[in-house]
Parts: structure tokens; C-alpha cells; sequence
């Protein structure tokens, strides 16, 4: 909502490329640890680190006030 149509496809591209990454070396990851360890529990620890991670990050972002560009265009913003 608040990204220009330029700046929502940079940002869909962005998500999408992590998202491949992480589909490619999670379940090299996944080996190694298991093989270090013996165990699946560290690697699926380490996974869900992950996902919390990224978790916070979409909460971090701040959301910006719908009525805050009423003042400046005249238009006032639909609640």
C-alpha cells in the first residue's frame, strides 16, 4: 500500500529471490547440521530461528498513518 508500483516490484522480486535461496541451501543446511550432530533437532532449531527472524522483521516495519497524506493532497484518506 504504501510502496510505488516500481518499488512493490522490486520488493515482490526481493522476496521472491530469499525465498529461492533459502529453498536451495536450507536443505544443505539441514544435512550438514544433521550430519555434525546426529541429530534432526539442531537443524530444525535453526530453522525456526529463521523463520522467528524474519518474523520480527515484518513486525519491525513501522505501518504509516493512512490520514497522514490528507494534509498534504486535500484528499481526505478513507477509514
Amino acid at each position: 500500500m504504501f510502496l510505488t508500483e516500481a518499488s512493490a516490484a522490486v520488493g515482490i522480486a526481493i522476496i521472491n529471490s530469499v525465498g529461492n535461496l533459502g529453498g536451495f541451501f536450507g536443505p544443505y543446511v539441514v544435512g550438514y547440521l544433521k550430519d555434525a550432530t546426529g541429530f534432526t533437532t539442531f537443524s530444525m532449531y535453526f530453522l525456526a530461528t529463521f523463520a522467528l527472524l524474519a518474523t520480527l522483521s515484518v513486525l519491525a516495519i513501522k505501518k504509516k498513518d493512512s490520514n497522514a497524506g490528507a494534509d498534504q493532497t486535500g484528499i481526505a484518506a478513507k477509514s
